[in-house]
């Protein structure tokens, strides 16, 4: 009896333009980031 293990696919096929991609994550960084620093400037000061 043969075994065959199956692999997902990877994420960027060969010749895929990862640059999109990259872009869209940086973007995704930088919102998170901006988000960080606001809830640490919100936490700073006494809200109410």
């Amino acid at each position: 009896m043969t075994h065959v293990i199956a692999h997902a696919p990877s994420a960027v096929e060969a010749g895929e333009q990862v640059a999109p991609l990259d872009a869209a994550f940086k973007n995704r960084l930088k919102d998170f980031q901006r988000t960080r620093n606001l809830i640490g400037r919100l936490q700073g000061k006494v809200v109410g």
